[in-house]
């Protein structure tokens, strides 16, 4: 997985809150995060958000469990987004964390604005390739002259990251055939 996200450009540190893997350079990253700047941890119920800002930041004590034994699943132990401030306030200001709760599916029923054609926004790896698409209304499934197919194919961007963009495109698809335009 590390090396999926970082092919598409993103930053990526492995953390262990059990061992203390990675947790110093990240905690490092994060004091340099800049001012008005958010930093969130998302993830399924019991993946760990709460108990690896308590890694971050020992004095915080924030509330975890484990995972139910009896569901093999994590428990909604964070109710609430809760910010946090962090960073070097004399070098770059105040950022804040949030340790927010965790989900148990993708969800896109409360995104309203969100319609098929804006999926591919939501993959910046996508960006560079997008406008190499013979058809200006390309959907990047399966046209001939996609360039982000064709980026997916010589390896340019992960197979991984494509499937899940058309899993995603496939679901608001099905909610939302059509863009609404909005009255003014």
């Amino acid at each position: 997985m590390k090396i999926i996200y970082e092919k598409c450009g993103y930053k990526v540190f492995v953390t262990s809150s059990y061992t203390g893997q990675g947790i110093d350079r990240l905690r490092s990253y994060l004091g340099n995060t800049e001012e008005g700047k958010t930093v969130f941890f998302a993830g399924e119920s019991g993946a760990g958000k709460s108990s690896l800002i308590n890694s971050l930041y020992p004095g915080l004590k924030l509330k975890t469990s484990g995972v139910s034994k009896k569901i093999h699943r994590g428990r909604h132990t964070t109710r609430a987004v809760t910010l946090y401030p962090v960073g070097k306030p004399e070098e770059n200001g105040t950022a804040f964390l949030a340790d927010t709760p965790g989900f148990g599916m993708f969800d896109i029923s409360g995104i309203e604005e969100l319609y098929k054609e804006d999926v591919a926004e939501l993959f910046p790896e996508f960006g560079k390739y997008t406008g190499e698409c013979r058809y200006s209304d390309c959907t990047h499934l399966r046209e001939e002259g996609c360039g982000v197919l064709q980026a997916v194919s010589n390896g340019k961007v992960p197979q991984q990251r494509h499937t899940s963009f058309v899993r995603i495109y496939e679901e608001i698809k099905k909610a939302r055939p059509y863009r609404i335009k909005k009255e003014k």
